[in-house]
């Protein structure tokens, strides 16, 4: 349980954009593959403590796929106009 408390990182990846998309994608990747680890350890451990922040966790791992595509968009589109220069 001290994980849930002394891990904000997550959230820190999640909140860390640079000016490079390729960093921010990169960022997004980690905060997903975190929320991803405590969502599976709730599961795991069956864990009834955090009910909020385990829920929030779930819907991270809904939502950020989609931001992670939106940035990949971009760092293709961002290339495809430099092959065409």
């Amino acid at each position: 349980m001290i994980y849930f408390f002394l891990n904000k990182n997550s959230c820190r990846y999640q909140k860390l954009v640079t000016d490079d998309p390729r960093g921010t994608v990169m960022n997004l990747k980690k905060a997903l593959a975190e929320y991803a680890f405590i969502n599976a350890f709730a599961k795991k451990h069956n864990v009834q403590v955090l009910t909020q922040e385990i829920s929030l966790c779930g819907q991270m791992l809904e939502l950020l796929p989609a931001k992670i595509d939106q940035y990949q968009k971009l760092l293709n589109a961002a290339a495809t106009a430099a092959e065409k220069k």
